[in-house]
């Protein structure tokens, strides 16, 4: 099974959720107990190394899995699995360039390589960030691509 095949295994309500800008998010939300995660916790902690630093990030979980809101709504990034991280940024991946590729989603949604295993690890989450603030910068001027 390749990475491409096992790309539809996204949840329907969590992709539904990633289509739609109109949430009603406040806060981070409390971490949830490992039974009811559909995304591994190092994968957790990576979301929330990225998305904290972020004034303003808000956190919800949908079906098990972490999604990082601006706070007027609009998810700019998700976490499943053990490695599947999708940012809205709309720019290239670039030295995070992920073998996932998730389907149904718009094209402003980037599958990045949360472990990138040839960018040494401070700068992987300086790049991950980067990602991260362009897609916040997106959502508070309501400019996607």
């Amino acid at each position: 099974m390749t990475r491409e095949a096992t790309a539809a295994e996204l949840s329907e309500p969590l992709r539904a959720w990633l289509a739609s800008d109109a949430h009603d998010v406040d806060g981070w939300a409390d971490d949830l107990p490992l039974e009811r995660l559909r995304c591994h916790p190092d994968l957790v902690e990576r979301v929330t190394q990225i998305s904290r630093p972020v004034p303003g990030t808000c956190r919800v979980w949908v079906d098990g899995c972490p999604v990082v809101h601006h706070p007027a709504g609009a998810p700019i990034a998700c976490a499943t699995g053990t490695s599947r991280l999708v940012i809205r940024s709309a720019q290239a991946a670039g030295a995070l360039v992920s073998g996932w590729r998730t389907p149904g989603l718009d094209a402003e949604w980037v599958d990045l390589d949360p472990w990138a295993a040839d960018v040494a690890f401070a700068h992987a989450l300086e790049l991950l960030r980067m990602h991260l603030r362009r897609a916040y910068d997106l959502a508070e001027a309501g400019t996607w691509p």
